[in-house]
């Protein structure tokens, strides 16, 4: 048996419904897990990246402020 989509219909028992098959539902659970955690990482990576640039422009002040 190949591959299961989201939007297929399926025979179940003596009816055709609509229901997500199981593997379906794992799949997307790991899709939005993987998604949840790139985000946390981007926001992090951003946040370092805003940290870094603080730093480096308050010791460019601070050279600045020694060669005047």
């Amino acid at each position: 048996m190949g591959r299961e989509y989201d939007r297929h219909s399926r025979l179940y028992g003596k009816a055709v419904t609509r229901k997500l098959p199981k593997k379906s539902l794992k799949r997307r659970m790991k899709e939005r897990k993987k998604a949840e955690m790139r985000k946390e990482l981007e926001e992090d990576h951003e946040r370092k990246i805003a940290e870094m640039q603080k730093e480096l422009e308050e010791e460019y002040q601070r050279q600045n402020a020694e060669m005047n």
